[in-house]
C-alpha cells in the first residue's frame, strides 16, 4: 500500500511511513497497539518534552535577571562596605563573561526548544532503529556521502542536532579547526546523535540545512573576500 500523505510505498507489517512518518492505516500485517500502555508513555514522554523545553527558554532569561540584580546588590555593598571592595572587584570581573554566555544561550534556548517541539509532534513515529543511538549507531552508506555545510551556522546547527562539540565556535582558531571537522563528520554526527524516520528524511533535512549553512558563510566571508579583490585590484 501507499502512504496517504506523500504516496511513497508503505512495507507489509509497517505502521508507519518510513517517507514521511504518516500513520498507515489497515496496513496488512501491522503490529497490533496496546492502546493504553501506548498513550500512557506517551503522556510521560510529552511532559517530560514540555518540562524540557521551558527550562530551555526560560533559564537562560532569568540568568540575566538574577545576574542583572546580583550586580547591582554588590554595587551597592561596594559603597556601605569599602572592606569587601576585592570581593566586589572580582565579582565584576566574572559577572560580564556568565551575562554574555546566558545572552548567548537565548538563542540557542530557542533552537532547542524548536527541535523539542518536534520531537513532541513526532511521538509514536516508528525511527530508523540505526539511528540515534550514539557511538552504537550504524551509520549507512548513503549518510556517510558528501560534506556537511550545516556547521557554518555555527551553535545555531549544533544545537538543534545535539551536537554541543559546537559550542567550539567561541573560541578563535579552535573554531576553524571544528569546522574543518564538522565539514567531514557533520553527516554522522547528525546520525548519530539523533533518531531519524528513514535515511530519505535525514538526506532532505541535511539538504536544507547545508543551503542555510553555505548561504550564511558565504555571506560571513564576503567582506574578507571582497577585501582580497580589492587588494589584488589595486596591487
Amino acid at each position: 500500500m501507499n502512504c496517504s500523505n506523500c504516496n511513497k510505498e508503505i512495507k507489509e507489517g509497517a505502521n508507519f511511513c518510513s517517507a514521511c512518518g504518516t500513520e498507515a492505516v489497515n496496513n496488512p500485517g501491522g503490529a497490533v497497539k496496546v492502546l493504553g500502555e501506548t498513550d500512557e508513555r506517551s503522556q510521560l514522554e510529552r511532559s517530560k518534552y514540555n518540562k524540557a523545553r521551558l527550562l530551555w527558554i526560560l533559564v537562560p532569561i532569568a540568568s540575566m535577571f538574577v545576574l542583572a540584580i546580583l550586580w547591582g546588590i554588590v554595587s551597592f555593598l561596594e559603597e556601605v562596605a569599602p572592606s569587601l571592595r576585592v570581593l566586589v572587584e572580582l565579582f565584576n570581573v566574572f559577572v560580564p563573561i556568565f551575562f554574555a554566555l546566558a545572552l548567548i544561550f537565548i538563542p540557542i534556548g530557542i533552537v532547542v526548544a524548536i527541535r523539542i517541539t518536534n520531537k513532541i509532534k513526532r511521538l509514536g513515529v516508528e525511527y530508523d532503529s540505526r539511528s540515534g543511538k550514539g557511538d552504537a549507531s550504524i551509520v549507512p552508506d548513503e549518510v556517510k556521502k558528501g560534506l556537511n555545510w550545516g556547521p557554518g551556522l555555527g551553535i545555531i546547527w549544533g544545537a538543534y542536532f545535539n551536537i554541543w562539540s559546537s559550542l567550539l565556535v567561541l573560541i578563535p582558531l579552535v573554531n576553524l579547526i571544528w569546522f574543518i571537522v564538522a565539514l567531514v563528520e557533520g553527516n554522522e554526527w547528525m546520525w548519530r546523535n539523533n533518531k531519524w524516520v528513514s535515511v530519505e528524511e535525514f538526506q532532505d533535512s541535511r539538504r536544507r540545512w547545508n543551503i542555510a549553512g553555505a548561504t550564511v558563510l558565504i555571506i560571513s566571508l564576503s567582506p574578507y573576500l571582497l577585501v582580497i579583490l580589492i587588494a589584488l585590484a589595486s596591487a
